[in-house]
């Protein structure tokens, strides 16, 4: 096992053969899928993944609600933006965050994303439920859970939907 110290991490090696071959003995349990493993039982991933598309539906179901409720000047709504105190332009804010979150909470691409923007919007409810109205923010804590879930769940996505960047051209080759 002295030899183990070289630098294997780029091809190079002075671990003699019957060495390396012990150590993949070794190993083999330890890196073999779970499947092929006796006694190990697999995660229910393809529940958890139509509970997730259920929550998204409900979810997003509820904020395109929410969204149009607000938008078209519920009485409900109007009178809670007046209790606030903001205007009725944070009334008209608020619904189209809502309404556009609700939207995109059914396209998965999208829903990790718009689980992030919806659960801003639940911190301010939050805030201004707890600050401004002086209530429990029961509603409001519930919808931040949920988001938060699907944000968790969806953060694959949503990484590579930051990460992606245009297509850039190189820059034009000047002949002297």
């Amino acid at each position: 096992m002295a030899g183990m110290l070289s630098g294997d991490y780029n091809g190079w090696t002075d671990t003699p053969e019957d060495e390396r071959e012990e150590l993949d003995r070794y190993f083999s349990d330890v890196v073999r899928p779970a499947e092929s493993r006796p006694g190990v039982a697999l995660p229910r991933r393809p529940l958890a993944r139509v509970l997730l598309h259920i929550l998204e539906f409900a979810m997003g179901a509820l904020f395109l609600y929410l969204g149009c409720a607000k938008l078209l000047g519920s009485p409900v709504a109007v009178r809670l933006f007046h209790e606030i105190g903001w205007g009725q332009w944070f009334r008209y804010l608020t619904g189209v965050v809502e309404l556009t979150g609700g939207l995109l909470l059914v396209v998965p691409r999208l829903a990790g994303a718009s689980a992030l923007l919806l659960m801003t919007v639940m911190v301010v409810a939050t805030g201004i439920e707890l600050f401004v109205l002086h209530r429990p923010p029961v509603a409001a804590t519930a919808c931040l859970c949920a988001h938060g879930i699907i944000a968790w769940n969806r953060r694959a996505q949503t990484r590579r939907l930051l990460a992606h960047r245009p297509h850039r051209s190189p820059p034009p080759v000047t002949v002297a």
